[in-house]
């Protein structure tokens, strides 16, 4: 395994992502029809921030300790209540933002084929019987578990990208769940680093007949993340009922952190019905 993410815990990356996640979830809990959330790349759940592999990349210093400075942003309300639950230096990743969210009755599948990270995550989650681990190949996990027994689902699918194919992987799982559950929610993180690559998969998903796919691609500059990261996006299908100015205000409020402040996130639709 060479990817670990927790030498990138709450990096602006980071923040832009669970943000997202946080107001999908806060939207799946208005209607009170339980859900479940797919994590198809849940790693381990918690990250100790004072840690040495948080420490010796810094990114949290560009992340989540310069976000807690900025000023009050109501779009961030709902990531800023996870953060109230967990302790002082803890980052909370995905799986983590997502226990939060579930009600009694619904339900989070955590997905989490490297085993060292997957008994980190039993150790942090594996105590709620809301919650099911599977340490397998995220993919496969896709094809064999979808459709669920609950009709709404959430899939969040935030790939490591260390293989040259995981772009291609990601859209033929989606496509193929899609199938077979049209009306699930399907949230797919991408870093943007070649224009010409994050421009093919947006193309392919706005050719594949898929409707009601949007795409919210946030800039914010290679100096602060490594690998030539030039900022990040999300692909959203299903989303929720005029979820866009929610973004766009969540998105707006972060903008203070990135080294060229007068970009503006792109939110638009690659499909529509």
């Amino acid at each position: 395994m060479n990817y670990r993410h927790h030498f990138h815990a709450g990096s602006l990356a980071d923040l832009v992502k669970h943000i997202t996640l946080s107001l999908l979830l806060k939207r799946l809990c208005q209607k009170p029809a339980p859900f479940c959330v797919m994590d198809t790349h849940a790693a381990a759940g918690l990250y100790d921030l004072r840690a040495p592999d948080a420490t010796k990349t810094g990114e949290a210093d560009a992340g989540i300790f310069a976000y807690q400075k900025l000023p009050p942003c109501p779009a961030h309300q709902p990531f800023n209540d996870v953060l109230k639950t967990i302790g002082t230096n803890i980052y909370p990743g995905s799986p983590a933002i997502i226990q939060h969210y579930l009600r009694e009755a619904d339900k989070l599948i955590a997905i989490e084929k490297h085993t060292e990270e997957a008994a980190k995550l039993e150790t942090t989650l594996g105590h709620d019987p809301r919650i099911t681990i599977h340490t397998r190949d995220a993919w496969g996990a896709m094809r064999a578990l979808i459709p669920t027994p609950e009709k709404r689902l959430l899939v969040f699918i935030d790939p490591p990208y260390e293989q040259p194919d995981e772009n291609e992987q990601a859209f033929k799982a989606i496509t193929s769940a899609h199938a077979k559950m049209t009306h699930a929610m399907f949230a797919l993180w991408y870093p943007i680093k070649d224009a010409v690559e994050t421009g093919i998969l947006q193309e392919r998903f706005a050719s594949c007949g898929i409707k009601k796919i949007l795409r919210a691609d946030v800039p914010f500059s290679n100096k602060i993340l490594p690998n030539k990261m030039n900022g990040s996006g999300m692909i959203i299908i299903n989303p929720p009922f005029e979820i866009e100015a929610e973004l766009r205000a969540a998105y707006d409020g972060l903008r203070p952190l990135f080294v060229d402040g007068t970009k503006h996130a792109i939110i638009d639709w690659l499909a529509t019905e």
